[in-house]
């Protein structure tokens, strides 16, 4: 698991100067902080008819983005939010780093509620999941 986690945040960190030498997200973001977890579907299932008043039976990911004014006295460095990743469906690097991606997505304030956010988002997506995706 520990290895999992140290993986997530390398990709996070990858991911985030990908978005930002693509123009998907500014220079600032490209050196932010992201908490990722991983959870058990119950914790995401629960918090996701807490805070967004849908229940549904299996929950990928969650996003929970920074209040902006929000201090962090032991970094400098912007935290733009946690992601909550299933710890059954993101068993594999492939899987997590696509959930990875789309909750990284939206702490940067992508949405896809329009169909044209969905595609534009779901281009990003692929892109980013081409770039990073790589063996290592």
């Amino acid at each position: 698991m520990k290895n999992r986690a140290r993986r997530l945040d390398k990709d996070a960190a990858a991911l985030l100067l990908f978005l930002a030498a693509r123009g998907y997200a500014s220079r600032r973001s490209a050196q932010a902080e992201v908490g990722i977890y991983l959870v058990s579907n119950s914790v995401l299932r629960r918090l996701k008819r807490t805070y967004l008043s849908i229940d549904a039976p299996t929950v990928d990911v969650l996003a929970f983005p920074e209040p902006r004014a929000f201090p962090h006295p032991e970094t400098e460095r912007q935290v733009l939010g946690e992601v909550l990743l299933n710890k059954d469906l993101a068993a594999n690097r492939q899987t997590a780093l696509r959930l990875l991606i789309h909750g990284c997505l939206h702490l940067l304030g992508y949405r896809h509620v329009r169909k044209r956010d969905r595609m534009e988002m779901n281009k990003i997506e692929k892109e980013a999941y081409r770039a990073l995706a790589r063996p290592q």
